[in-house]
């Protein structure tokens, strides 16, 4: 009877060790034969820049670039402000009042120093405006004056600051701005673009 029970519990305990056996995958489920699946992420586009409008304020590099690669140029201010201009469209105000701020306009400057000061702050104006990509030849009375000790003025006509590229000879005392005027036109109009310059008259 014993020996028959100890042959029993033996069958059990091997029936229970078979029930727990670990079964290899391969033996209970067929391998797959899906192929992978590609996720593909849709491209990122960057959004340009946007254009800043002509009259507009600007901070940063990149709307400088913006409008420049639109045509346009930025305007560097006495006080730093950098602001959107269209270098074929009329001349914006703030360029003319800082060139009248030179003091040169209808009266010719009383000495060649005064001249030389008030030509000086002139410059500067124009050379933020060909920055920008306008060029503005400024009209104003200007005159004869002495050398050495007698620097006064003699005679007074009329004279312009010019673009480097319109420098191509003397102008001569012109009598009236329409006369220098006349004198410049033709050397405008043999530029490649004549529409970037323009004729602003301090005298007025």
């Amino acid at each position: 009877m014993r020996r028959a029970l100890a042959l029993t519990a033996a069958a059990t305990i091997t029936v229970a060790l078979a029930a727990c056996s670990p079964v290899a995958d391969s033996e209970t489920r067929p391998a797959s034969t899906a192929a992978p699946v590609e996720v593909t992420a849709p491209p990122v586009t960057a959004n340009p820049d946007p254009i800043p409008g002509v009259g507009a304020t600007i901070t940063s590099h990149e709307e400088a670039v913006a409008a420049d690669t639109a045509g346009l140029g930025v305007y560097i201010t006495n006080d730093g402000t950098q602001l959107v201009i269209d270098p074929k469209a009329p001349t914006p105000q703030v360029v003319i009042d800082e060139a009248r701020a030179s003091g040169l306009g209808p009266v010719a400057p009383p000495d060649r120093e005064t001249m030389d000061d008030q030509i000086e702050v002139l410059k500067s104006a124009f050379e933020r405006a060909e920055a920008a990509g306008k060029k503005v030849v400024f009209i104003f009375q200007t005159g004869t004056y002495g050398d050495w000790d007698d620097d006064d003025l003699k005679a007074t006509h009329y004279g312009a600051y010019l673009p480097q590229e319109l420098r191509t000879g003397p102008l001569g005392a012109c009598a009236t701005p329409q006369e220098l005027r006349d004198k410049l036109q033709p050397r405008i109009d043999a530029q490649s673009d004549p529409s970037i310059y323009e004729f602003v008259d301090l005298t007025v």
